[in-house]
Order: structure tokens, then C-alpha cells, then sequence
């Protein structure tokens, strides 16, 4: 996504989850937690990159790292 906007239905019932908006220009990683209460977030713009993680039900951040090393980004 090049929006800064991440959205996400619950596969099971089709309901759209809360929608969230990130930093930066491009979203460069996405992973859920095992429970599938979180959803963890990269994103960069320029040299720049942020990794957030969110509550899935309310679109809520809860955490936030903002570095200058955008490598750690791109989760393999």
C-alpha cells in the first residue's frame, strides 16, 4: 500500500476490521500476531521507517519504533 492506510476484513465473516493509518509513504511489512489481536506495521519514506503495532479491534496503536535504519524493516 502506497496510501499510508492498512485495511483488513476478518476472512471468516467478511467484516471490515478498523482501518489504520501508518507514516511514511510505503508500507514495507505487515505481520499479525499468533493470537490475531495485533497487527505489527513497517513503513518508510525516504530514510526514514517507523514499526508500529496495533490493536486489530479498534485500530489503535499501541507501540511505535521510529529509526533511521530502515533495513530492520523488510521482515523476512
Amino acid at each position: 500500500a502506497q496510501s499510508g492506510r492498512i485495511a483488513a476484513w476478518d476472512v471468516r465473516t467478511g467484516k471490515s476490521l478498523a482501518p489504520t493509518d501508518v507514516p511514511g509513504a510505503q508500507v514495507v511489512s505487515i505481520a499479525y500476531s499468533p493470537d490475531g489481536k495485533r497487527l505489527a506495521v513497517a513503513s518508510q519514506e525516504g530514510w526514514t521507517g517507523w514499526a508500529q503495532e496495533f490493536d486489530i479491534a479498534t485500530g489503535k496503536q499501541v507501540d511505535e519504533i521510529r529509526t533511521t535504519d530502515t533495513e530492520f524493516l523488510h521482515w523476512k
